[in-house]
C-alpha cells in the first residue's frame, strides 16, 4: 500500500468517524466490507468517501 493510499484511508476514517458516528475500527471495517461487495480496493472506497464528503460540503449539505 502506498503512503498516499494510507493517507486517503486515514482521512476517510476520520470522515466516517465524524459524520457517521463510527469508531475508527468500525469505519475501517465498513470500508473493507464495501470494497469487498463492490469488488474494488479499500483505497478506492476511501477515495469515494472523501469525494462524497467534499461534494456534500460544496452543496452546503454538511458542516464545513
Amino acid at each position: 500500500m502506498t503512503i498516499k493510499s494510507r493517507r486517503q484511508i486515514e482521512k476517510a476514517i476520520r470522515v466516517l468517524s465524524e459524520n457517521q458516528k463510527m469508531s475508527e475500527g468500525q469505519a475501517y471495517e465498513h470500508m473493507r466490507s464495501r470494497a469487498t461487495s463492490l469488488r474494488v480496493t479499500v483505497p478506492e472506497v476511501a477515495n469515494m468517501t472523501i469525494e462524497a464528503q467534499e461534494a456534500m460540503e460544496k452543496l452546503e449539505l454538511r458542516g464545513h
